[in-house]
């Protein structure tokens, strides 16, 4: 049976609306609430491509495209019946995710990510928040600052400083060692998050 984790959350609105998730071996996911069962949400989970997350978290894609791309039309559903970090079993679903009512309306976009300024990732380093991941590379955007590395406990993504060059250098395939600020967010549809700040990086 197929699991998942969640990678980060995407909209939050009297608990987890939308997030982001993947598999044991790099996939990745979108998830958002259709209803629930008992007292747990249950989620509709598609796989997806990196970049058209990255779209679709940038405020540039919205959700009903991405769901409707999902790969040879497979869709699953999920309870999250335990706690945050705890693995989602997928369900897979038979006929065409058009034929459900579980689809957004059309337009339905997030808000872009704030931008963290340089300043912003040194007041976390010095107040010791700071989170430090092993693995292998599976994306870097420089244009956006969006990074995604494969640990043990799956893949962690994270952003960039807006504008900088801290993913100079970095080579996708390979593993490495980053070294992470960690720091609160907060906008329209978050209560709060926590956002991975690439700080530095080494070989593994």
């Amino acid at each position: 049976m197929k699991t998942v984790k969640l990678t980060a959350v995407l909209d939050y609105y009297d608990g987890i609306q939308i997030f982001a998730a993947g598999d044991a071996i790099g996939g990745h996911y979108i998830a958002t609430a259709i209803d629930t069962v008992g007292d747990f949400d249950r989620y509709l989970v598609v796989g997806v491509r990196p970049a058209r997350l990255r779209e679709l978290r940038a405020g540039m894609l919205d959700l009903r495209t991405l769901l409707l791309e999902a790969p040879g039309g497979e869709w699953y559903t999920t309870i999250a019946d335990g706690t945050i970090d705890d693995p989602l079993t997928l369900e897979p679903q038979a006929g065409p995710l058009t034929a459900t009512d579980y689809l957004p309306e059309p337009g339905f976009l997030l808000a872009g990510d704030a931008p963290v300024e340089e300043a912003d990732l040194q007041q976390a380093l010095a107040k010791g928040k700071v989170a430090d991941l092993s693995g292998k590379l599976e994306w870097a955007d420089r244009r956006s600052g969006d990074w995604g590395l494969l640990t043990a406990g799956g893949v962690k993504s994270g952003k960039a400083v807006a504008g900088g060059s801290a993913l100079d250098g970095l080579q996708i395939g390979k593993s490495y060692r980053f070294r992470c600020a960690v720091i609160d967010e907060s906008d329209e549809f978050f209560c709060s998050r926590q956002a991975l700040y690439l700080a530095g990086f080494e070989g593994a």
